[in-house]
């Protein structure tokens, strides 16, 4: 995970800013076998929410299809959360994924880009 020093001084988590986004993805080590959503996503990076998760250091194919055509990238789990049914509610089970050659272009398709005036940032 990589950290920045925001304008004030503070350390923040993110390089990038996280956009919420439901998308669904499509994943798996060798194939698309799994399912899962997006909670959130960058132009680096997702939260997948999924009964499946990888441990950490896993390779993964992952695909996400949307208006702007179908986008099919290599991703890392950076970290799992496996949590009891009972307390899906309060934090869904499912992985941090860093996507290799996420881009403008797989930032733009999920959603994550910034937006100005109904238009792409």
């Amino acid at each position: 995970m990589s950290v920045a020093q925001d304008s004030i001084g503070g350390l923040r988590r993110r390089a990038e800013e996280r956009r919420s986004r439901r998308l669904e993805i499509r994943f798996g080590p060798e194939s698309f076998e799994s399912r899962g959503y997006s909670r959130n996503v960058s132009g680096r990076g997702m939260f997948l929410a999924s009964p499946k998760v990888y441990a950490p250091g896993t390779l993964l194919k992952v695909r996400v299809e949307t208006l702007a055509g179908t986008f099919e990238r290599w991703a890392r789990v950076t970290w799992a959360r496996r949590m009891p049914p009972e307390f899906a509610h309060t934090k869904p089970t499912g992985m941090g994924l860093r996507v290799f050659d996420g881009g403008p272009a797989w930032a733009a398709a999920c959603g994550a880009a910034k937006v100005q005036n109904g238009v792409g940032a």
